[in-house]
């Protein structure tokens, strides 16, 4: 309250009369919550002691001449909770406060402050940042918040009334005051919620204008707006409200499971927002290090960029706001240093992963701490590698931005592969296939449907595209699913979500002015496929080439028919396809298919 304060200021100095003393209550550690005490305005020159007493019309009024009635006695409760005095009047059974209208007696029992003057014994009482006490001058109580008043008319004594509260008297006044404080405790904590509940929806309201809805640090916001701007939040506790509240001051954070992009605010530094945090090494050891990526198409690349996608996925590692840093596509994690420009390794292991304590530093930006030594943080140097440094400068500042499609192409042919390290749902112009068996030179593919939900294509699992026929669209965009499962599937294909060289003796999709549809036999000499991208694996037979066979309909690959008068050894293969022309010890396959073994 702040008539407190008032009244210290105004106190100081004042000397007020003594006056008499007898049975009255000098200090605070005097007060009793078991007795009564009757408060009477201090001796005047005329000798004429008031009293305060409740009327039957509940008003608060000073007697003329005290008569020891029990409307003249009240119970002074001290609650050590609050430290705030209740006044109680015995007769009434109701507790004093001072409102707009005056001073009266209530059943909602009001938080007082009971004050010493500069004098033993005199007391002033405030109220509802108003001020209680005696006078002559109006002939009996008077409140007021008047800086000029003259406190020295209106102080008071309390005596004690010789009376004792029941037990039921105390019982009642207990539930009261404890009941009031609580209410009390809930309005003001209730205050202070929609306080923080308006400057949140301002914020949010703010970083929406930064026009970058995909992006973490954004608020999902729309469900605390709708209870508090259409006047519900009162239908809601308090505890209630502050677990919306922290939802929506979580939902800035990445969250668990879904696919970000991370931004570098500073590096290469042009101002553009192209700065993707990517793989830069295929080969071990690998590391990081940020690219102005500008094809996100899988299997379209420039800029020796090996995995244009960039997915990550920021994933909580403990308590608070601790996360790794975990790249789909490689299956490995970010490491971390204690060392000041040390590149940052990756790892295949969680438990070497670098943990981070995520840095909400505003406009959309986070940075990476290092939790084993907080003054490191994850940023970007002047070569655009991915470091560890002990520094927070605009280099440590990251965007994360949320992927919530991926962009398909399918060339002129109709046909691509794809495996991905995320699920989506493929538009209805295509239709993705896997290997379920092949015969002979003959690769037979499936429809995916088959096997899952709707068309949704699940993370890593390698498909064939095809483009409906009727359709000349070449590129796609994809919505990534985040709850599909990734059921058991047979497939005889392999995808690469990393670019990486296969095994000599695959097959990988072609078709060319010189070629028609078909699996072909990977050159040995150039066994590189990037990443996002789907082969048929190892296979022992002789065939450099494969037929496609669509669920039933045969299409590509023209493979000469074998002549029945060749003999066996006239031709022969090794378990890789290639053609011998003089066998040494080992198993080979003739042109009728025949394994024969040579020792």
């Amino acid at each position: 309250m702040k008539i407190k304060q008032y009244i210290i200021v105004l106190l100081a100095g004042v000397m007020l009369p003594l006056g008499q003393l007898q049975a009255q209550i000098t200090s605070l550690d005097e007060l009793k919550n078991d007795k009564s005490y009757t408060i009477r305005q201090l001796p005047a020159a005329d000798n004429n002691q008031k009293v305060l007493y409740a009327t039957t019309e509940n008003k608060v009024e000073a007697r003329t001449a005290p008569s020891a009635a029990e409307d003249e006695k009240w119970a002074v409760w001290t609650s050590e909770k609050t430290g705030y005095h209740y006044v109680y009047n015995l007769d009434r059974e109701l507790f004093l406060s001072n409102t707009s209208g005056g001073c009266t007696v209530s059943s909602v029992p009001a938080p007082c402050y009971l004050i010493e003057t500069s004098q033993t014994g005199q007391w002033l009482l405030a109220n509802n940042d108003l001020l209680t006490g005696l006078t002559t001058a109006t002939g009996g109580v008077v409140f007021s918040k008047n800086a000029d008043l003259d406190i020295r008319d209106i102080s008071f004594s309390l005596t004690d009334a010789n009376r004792a509260l029941t037990s039921e008297e105390m019982a009642r006044i207990e539930q009261a005051v404890s009941q009031a404080a609580a209410e009390q405790a809930d309005s003001e904590l209730r205050s202070q919620v929609y306080a923080e509940i308006e400057a949140l929806l301002a914020e949010a309201l703010r970083v929406e204008t930064l026009g970058k809805p995909d992006f973490a640090g954004n608020y999902s916001y729309e469900e605390l707006a709708d209870i508090y701007n259409n006047d519900r939040a009162e239908q809601y506790t308090v505890e209630q409200l502050q677990a919306l509240l922290e939802r929506t001051r979580a939902s800035i954070y990445p969250q668990e499971g879904k696919y970000y992009r991370l931004i570098n605010k500073a590096r290469p530094n042009d101002g553009s927002m192209d700065n993707t945090l990517t793989i830069c090494d295929a080969m071990p050891p690998m590391n990081l290090g940020v690219r102005q990526i500008v094809e996100k198409i899988p299997g379209k690349h420039q800029n020796g960029v090996l995995e244009p996608i960039s997915l990550f996925q920021v994933i909580r590692a403990g308590s608070g706001n601790e996360y790794v840093l975990y790249h789909p596509g490689s299956h490995q994690y970010a490491g971390a240093h204690t060392t000041s420009g040390e590149k940052i390794p990756l790892t295949d292991s969680r438990a070497g992963a670098g943990v981070y304590n995520l840095q909400h530093v505003g406009d959309l930006l986070f940075r990476f701490q290092n939790r084993e030594d907080n003054a490191f943080y994850l940023t970007a140097n002047g070569e655009s590698n991915c470091v560890s440094y002990d520094q927070e400068e605009e280099p440590e500042k990251w965007y994360l931005q949320e992927v919530k499609s991926i962009d398909l192409q399918i060339g002129s042919s109709g046909y691509a592969t794809l495996c991905l390290p995320c699920a989506i749902e493929l538009p209805e112009e295509v239709e993705a296939y896997v290997a379920t068996s092949r015969d002979g030179n003959v690769l037979h593919l499936t429809s995916l449907s088959n096997y899952t939900e709707s068309r949704v294509l699940p993370r890593y699992v390698p498909v064939v595209l095809k483009r409906r026929s009727d359709c000349t669209d070449t590129e796609f965009s994809c919505p990534v699913i985040y709850d599909a499962a990734t059921p058991q599937i047979p497939n005889l294909l392999k995808g690469l979500t990393l670019q990486g060289n296969i095994e000599e003796g695959s097959y990988i999709l072609y078709q060319g002015a010189d070629k028609p549809l078909g699996f072909y036999k990977v050159d040995p000499n150039s066994t590189l496929v990037y990443s996002n991208k789907a082969y048929l694996p190892y296979q022992p037979a002789f065939q450099s080439s494969l037929k496609i066979s669509f669920d039933g309909e045969l299409t590509g690959v023209e493979l000469p028919e074998m002549m029945e008068n060749e003999t066996d050894t006239n031709i022969l293969y090794d378990l890789t396809g290639r053609r011998v022309i003089r066998p040494e010890k080992g198993i080979y396959i003739s042109t009728k298919g025949k394994k024969l073994l040579m020792k």
